[in-house]
């Protein structure tokens, strides 16, 4: 049991990191951490529940990492430059 959290710890950290926009990604690296930390003391059925919870999150979290590379998150000032190109003085 301990190894496979383990496992799960390290898919669910990987998976965090797959996000482009840092904000988001540094939210799922922390909710992680946090989840893991509260489950740590968990035993027998309710670590199961844990478990089966967080391979869950895993599905989720990949699907929404892969959505994130789908839409690169543009700067402030890669904005505003394209908005200057676009409308001459």
């Amino acid at each position: 049991m301990a190894h496979e959290a383990i496992v799960l710890y390290r898919q669910l950290m990987r998976a965090a990191k797959g996000f482009s926009n840092y904000n988001f990604r540094e939210y799922a690296l922390r909710h992680v951490r946090d989840d893991f930390r509260q489950a740590a003391a968990l035993r027998g059925e309710e670590a199961e529940r844990a478990m089966a919870k967080g391979r869950e999150e895993l599905v989720s979290l990949r699907r929404m990492a892969a959505v994130s590379q789908l839409y690169p998150q543009v700067s402030e000032h890669q904005a505003l430059r394209k908005l200057a190109a676009r409308c001459p003085l």
